[in-house]
């Protein structure tokens, strides 16, 4: 009982507590395989320590909600780190040990940062070049472009300035492209729009050309 103190602070100890060992080595020193800390309001809810049962099995921490868990934060046995949720089919988040490749809804990042799905960036994005796939291995059905000054002319270029940022910028307006090439425009689940600049790289690329041409035969 001398190891105890109380005070209008509450009850402490002078010493290491042990649940589970007789010889603390730490001032809350815990022995076994889980931690379980209960919501009082929600008797499923509440949070789990897994420090896993056996050797190399991972060490997990259960985020659960009417005794389900809802996400998982782990060690993995290979070092990673993973953050992942009941209702996504892979990791949410991973951090490779060996690379530390970070990966978002993708489990085994082979860059630095390796994202499956779409990304949405509402400011800039900085960047000393941007590679676009375009190996022909991917393709299929190529044609040439057709009459490609004739649609250029058909293009509105714009001055315009970003209503969130107050930034002035050029570029087209996707609902006018959208009329004349379709596929270099796309609409997100909110039906905001979007277009595929490079795109247009590809028809301003013939255009030159057919207007080279026309220019050379006079």
């Amino acid at each position: 009982t001398s190891q105890w103190v109380t005070t209008s602070a509450g009850i402490h100890t002078l010493s290491n507590v042990g649940i589970g060992t007789t010889n603390p080595t730490e001032r809350l020193h815990i022995v076994g395989n889980y931690i379980l800390l209960k919501n009082s309001a929600d008797a499923g809810g509440g949070l789990v320590i897994d420090t896993g049962s056996t050797t190399g099995q991972n060490s997990q921490i259960f985020l659960r909600d009417r005794n389900s868990d809802k996400w998982t934060i782990r060690k993995t046995a290979a070092n990673n780190f993973d953050i992942f949720g009941t209702t996504v089919a892979a990791a949410a988040l991973t951090i490779l040990a060996a690379t530390a490749n970070v990966g978002i809804g993708n489990a085994s990042p082979a860059y630095k940062l390796d994202v499956t799905g779409d990304i949405r960036a509402p400011a800039n994005v900085y960047a000393l070049n941007f590679d676009s796939t375009s190996d022909i291995k991917f393709k299929e059905n190529i044609l040439e472009i057709e009459n490609p000054l004739d649609t250029l002319k058909k293009l509105h270029g714009v001055h315009f300035t970003w209503k969130e940022s107050q930034t002035r910028s050029l570029g087209v307006i996707a609902q006018e492209l959208e009329q004349v090439l379709p596929q270099l425009t796309s609409k997100n689940a909110n039906g905001d729009m979007s277009v595929t600049y490079i795109g247009i790289i590809a028809l301003l690329i013939e255009a030159v050309k057919e207007l080279a041409k026309k220019v050379e035969e006079k």
